[in-house]
């Protein structure tokens, strides 16, 4: 969800975001993984339109599969994080699931106008979020300066939940992009 909001934050403030870094980024949602028309409508009845809250809003009633199970390459890491305060270990709430389909909805249809240099990372087994939607973003962005780093085997939490010389080698390719353009 980070890459995302990354990305949305950055079209909405192109005038002071110089460069955009986007991690398995969430570009669209698959549509084999999207609920039907019905749902959707439901959906926006009960919790009502993008960037409001109400009470049905507030339930964690998403149905969803548990995330980390297909995040975390290693469970020991997967445990780690869920050990931290802030894990919420819960179904994500209505609201979020209205807010992940708008935001990605807007991000799918504006792919062509990113044009903020920006690197993807993203592994190659990741089936969280789909390596092809962030083909898409790469081939259909109007930017003069972009780079995709796709980790053969790596799966979604690239930062977090590799072994750690898989860590390594994408912090080495974040900042060699950053150094480049420094």
């Amino acid at each position: 969800m980070g890459g995302a909001v990354c990305h949305d934050v950055s079209l909405r403030c192109s005038e002071i975001i110089t460069g955009s870094i986007l991690i398995c980024p969430m570009c669209a949602i698959h549509s084999h993984m999207k609920p039907p028309p019905f749902v959707i409508s439901l959906l926006y009845k009960l919790v009502g339109p993008p960037n409001t809250l109400n009470f049905f809003g507030t339930l964690p009633l998403a149905p969803s599969k548990d995330v980390g199970e297909h995040a975390f390459r290693l469970k020991s890491k997967k445990d780690l994080s869920e050990s931290h305060c802030n894990y919420y270990g819960r179904k994500p709430r209505l609201a979020t699931a209205r807010e992940l389909l708008d935001t990605t909805d807007r991000i799918s249809s504006s792919l062509s106008s990113f044009d903020l240099p920006f690197i993807i990372l993203h592994g190659e087994a990741d089936v969280v979020t789909d390596p092809e939607l962030s083909k898409r973003l790469y081939d259909e962005s109007s930017s003069e300066d972009k780079t995709i780093k796709l980790y053969e085997g790596m799966w979604h939490t690239l930062t977090t939940g590799e072994p750690d010389d898989n860590i390594e080698k994408v912090f080495k390719d974040i900042v060699e992009w950053i150094d480049e353009r420094v």
